[in-house]
């Protein structure tokens, strides 16, 4: 059975450098499950993604008022995935209003 790690990764710069570390950690640890919040490149490497990081990204009020329902959705989701597993490691790279709850 694969060991569960929580990851998220929402900005682009976060998804280059997680994707660096699964690839390392996949090479050293074997069999690895990471889930979470990711972008294009740690879905290309097979991560399972509770919310695509390209829907959290918020720019100032409007973009706020626009996306809340999307972010709320995606912290529920994201929370209950981990709940519900086994999770060995959480790895939280970057926002912090959506990781320090």
């Amino acid at each position: 059975m694969a060991t569960e790690i929580l990851l998220v990764a929402g900005e682009a710069s976060a998804d280059l450098h997680a994707a660096g570390l699964v690839e390392h950690l996949r090479t050293r640890a074997g069999d690895l499950h990471f889930f979470g919040v990711g972008g294009p490149r740690l879905r290309e490497l097979g991560m399972e993604t509770v919310a695509r990081a390209e829907s959290l990204n918020v720019v100032g009020g409007a973009d706020w008022k626009d996306k809340w329902r999307e972010v709320l959705r995606a912290f529920r989701d994201v929370k209950k995935s981990a709940t519900e597993r086994k999770v060995a490691v959480a790895i939280l790279m970057d926002l912090p209003d959506f990781n320090l709850k």
